[in-house]
């Protein structure tokens, strides 16, 4: 039998119509498709750019604060060093009385500073140092009472005849003094 051309007709017809249907529809999904993977490429570049902002400020971060870790080991060692210099000094000094011809010196023009101002007072030194305070008392014609009852690297401690005004000339208060001043420069220059 042979195929009713009417029929075939509308066959053909059916059939062009799916085709245009399918290649209509191949269009749409190759643009929802497209318009998915731009989406898709859009997000995938946003998080990798927040993940690498992120990164950034996290390194950043990281190194900031291993700069302040090494900061802070610097400055600790440079303060042990600060430390370890200030107590061998305080052992040069007590070494440094043991030469008469060195410390009478130094002690007398200790006492004429700590006593400076005042018409009468007590002056107090170690026992160590009480023939060479006696030597400096009459050097400097001071009538000031001597009494031998601190403990000291060297220097003394004097005060006014009333006892208001207290000036300690020891070594160890002098070198505190300069301790605190070197203190402060030296943290100054570490923090900055």
């Amino acid at each position: 039998m042979t195929p009713d051309p009417f029929l075939v007709a509308i066959e053909s017809a059916a059939q062009e119509a799916i085709s245009l249907i399918d290649a209509e529809t191949d269009e749409k999904v190759a643009a929802v498709l497209g318009e998915a993977q731009r989406k898709v490429d859009e997000e995938i570049n946003r998080y990798i750019a927040e993940a690498e902002q992120e990164a950034r400020r996290k390194a950043q971060r990281d190194l900031n604060a291993a700069r302040v870790k090494a900061q802070r080991a610097e400055a600790d060692v440079c303060y042990e060093l600060y430390e370890d210099f200030f107590d061998s000094i305080t052992g040069d000094l007590s070494r440094y009385r043991e030469d008469a011809s060195l410390y009478q010196p130094v002690l007398c023009a200790l006492m004429r500073e700590a006593t400076q101002g005042f018409e009468a007072g007590i002056i107090s030194i170690d026992p160590r140092d009480e023939t060479q305070a006696t030597e400096c008392m009459q050097m400097l014609g001071h009538s000031f009472e001597l009494r031998s009852d601190i403990a000291t690297a060297g220097g003394c401690v004097a005060r006014n005849g009333d006892g208001t005004v207290i000036r300690d000339n020891t070594f160890e208060s002098r070198l505190s003094r300069v301790r605190d001043e070197m203190e402060q420069q030296i943290w100054s220059v570490l923090i900055s």
